[in-house]
């Protein structure tokens, strides 16, 4: 197995050991950045518990609520004669071409 092989595979998801994952005790390149990402997920593990109690203010929180609704108002809808224009003049043109 050769590294692009190993990374496609996620290495760095998996939970104990695996044995398709050989590759990491052959090439230490790969296990350097495997243990690198390991440790990475672990710190963000534990300060994603310390984080639990911290919270937004509700003010703040219905604010951004609000304005993340706002930008998802619907678009107003474009008339049906602008969407079959160009249709129209396409077909027009085949058929002047094939008669």
């Amino acid at each position: 197995m050769n590294c692009a092989e190993f990374w496609n595979q996620m290495p760095e998801l998996a939970s104990g050991a695996n044995p398709e994952h050989n590759h990491a005790a052959e090439c230490p390149a790969c296990a350097a950045l495997l243990e690198r990402q390991r440790r990475l997920a672990s710190g963000l593990r534990t300060m994603a518990g310390d984080m639990r109690s911290v919270g937004a203010p509700p003010r703040l929180e219905s604010n951004l609520l609000e304005a993340f609704r706002s930008q998802l108002a619907p678009a107003a809808p474009r008339p049906m004669r602008a969407r079959w224009t160009p249709v129209f003049s396409w077909a027009a043109a085949v058929a002047a071409v094939i008669a």
